[in-house]
């Protein structure tokens, strides 16, 4: 029988100022869940990647470099970029610099109706045919049926398939994941995606309290609403 990677391809680290894993534990929790691949997908910077993909080759965990990036529409995530994505621009101008940085483009959670952050059904079939990867199964996503919908519509438009805790601290690696064949490359990266299992898990509802809270915090930090 045929060993297949059991893969958590949305992860935050402490580099994103709302999460609370810190770089050099994130290892030994993806081995406590039995993890093979990692992807590391921080908000807007990419500034713990090198770090982490060193940590993995030491461990035996494959580590894919990532960037989680704002765009005006909603979110998307660049796998294997060669250089961070500006946030800030529209959907296809995000799309054309992740093009530009040679890395596959991934929807999250596109269909969660309780995040601003997600792209929503209008946005996703508008984007459809620029894309690579449809996340259909988001740990964090409270109701199900939005990562059931994702799930259908990956299928009928034949995109890879990738799932994951988007934890923000520990407890949450590995909720979700998908099971893929061994890959050595950014194509055979998407090839197994194209034939992944899903494997779907949901993460409590208040795993949105600390990072609410770290958002505030940072925000305080900066100033507040006027700014200093």
């Amino acid at each position: 029988m045929e060993h297949l990677w059991k893969a958590d391809l949305h992860l935050h680290t402490s580099c994103s100022r709302d999460a609370f894993n810190p770089p050099e534990k994130i290892i030994t929790y993806a081995e406590k869940m039995g993890l093979d691949v990692i992807a590391i997908t921080d908000h807007n910077t990419m500034e713990c990647v090198d770090k982490m993909v060193e940590y993995g080759r030491d461990n035996g965990i494959v580590v894919i470099p990532g960037i989680e990036v704002k765009t005006k529409q909603g979110e998307l995530i660049a796998y294997y970029p060669e250089k961070p994505i500006e946030k800030g621009l529209s959907l296809e101008e995000t799309i054309f610099a992740i093009r530009e940085a040679k890395g596959l483009i991934a929807v999250p959670h596109p269909l969660d109706r309780l995040r601003r952050s997600a792209v929503k059904m209008e946005n996703l079939m508008r984007i459809i045919h620029l894309i690579d990867i449809i996340e259909v199964w988001n740990a964090r996503t409270t109701f199900v049926s939005d990562n059931a919908l994702a799930l259908k519509i990956a299928m009928e438009q034949k995109k890879g398939m990738s799932a994951g805790s988007d934890a923000h601290f520990p407890y949450e690696i590995g909720r979700s994941y998908v099971l893929i064949r061994p890959f050595h490359n950014k194509n055979g990266f998407l090839n197994s995606l194209r034939n992944g299992r899903v494997v779907p898990g949901q993460s409590p509802l208040w795993v949105h309290i600390p990072s609410a809270v770290a958002k505030r915090v940072e925000f305080l930090k900066k100033g507040g609403l006027y700014g200093r």
